[in-house]
């Protein structure tokens, strides 16, 4: 197989193969040899520890990646060391990552910053049942950017402090959430504030703790930037104690008895 003339390459492992330490090697030096690749997507529905991928070698021509892990048994190190491997990617223009039900991953802290390319165009992470705390700084020249975290129940400290004077689209989703703290929340509001008011921004809030501080941030936000899609479906606060007895609403339910 010539690797030098591949440009796409698109893997999907469901949960019925078992990734060995010796395939996942086999596969490193695989995609050392491509080095024309522009296109990978990596999609491991199974349990694996490390990444079977080298972008330190095969950096130079990729434009697109996608990583999608479920049920993957990487910690904290190993996701810490793929991140910091993408400060490679000299070219990268679009860049996907999706982290769903990685029991091992409680801490995770995605900075991007020193992304040498100045052609990020788009960049896409959603996150899924995978942590406690998430820290998030992304490049200021990425002119496209879709956040999206939901059912992380144990997800309490948030980290987003960046500024993006270029994203002229920004998506921020967040649903069911219930031990997010105002802290956090506050987070969120701070990064849509510094946001160019001309920026088609959509910000959907489901399911998170309401404190009356971010009650009056985000009331503040909605009247500075109407044309926003703002939706919140927020519980107070005294409600997302008990999921189980608020409506969709955030209210209270109380069974008669």
């Amino acid at each position: 197989m010539c690797y030098n003339s591949l440009k796409n390459l698109h893997l999907n492992f469901s949960d019925q193969y078992e990734i060995t330490e010796e395939f996942a090697s086999k596969l490193l030096v695989d995609l050392a040899n491509m080095t024309g690749l522009v296109n990978f997507e990596l999609r491991i529905f199974t349990k694996m520890k490390e990444f079977p991928l080298d972008l330190y070698r095969s950096s130079n021509s990729l434009s697109k990646l996608s990583i999608t892990l479920r049920n993957s048994s990487i910690d904290e190190k190993h996701a810490g060391d793929f991140i910091q491997g993408l400060q490679n990617l000299k070219q990268i223009e679009f860049l996907s990552l999706t982290f769903t039900r990685c029991d091992l991953l409680t801490r995770i802290c995605i900075l991007l910053t020193d992304l040498p390319s100045l052609n990020v165009v788009r960049i896409n992470i959603s996150l899924c049942n995978v942590m406690e705390e998430l820290s998030i700084n992304l490049p200021k020249v990425a002119k496209d950017i879709k956040i999206g975290f939901e059912r992380c129940e144990e997800l309490m400290n948030l980290d987003a402090n960046m500024s993006l004077p270029s994203v002229e689209n920004l998506s921020l989703y967040t649903d069911s959430c219930p031990k997010l703290t105002e802290k956090a929340m506050e987070a969120l509001l701070d990064l849509l504030s510094g946001v160019n008011p001309m920026c088609e921004t959509t910000f959907t809030c489901r399911r998170i703790p309401l404190s009356g501080n971010v009650q009056e941030k985000l009331s503040l936000i909605r009247k500075a930037n109407e044309n926003w899609d703002i939706s919140c479906l927020l519980y107070t606060s005294d409600a997302a104690d008990d999921l189980l007895c608020v409506d969709l609403g955030g209210r209270r339910i109380i069974k008669k008895k």
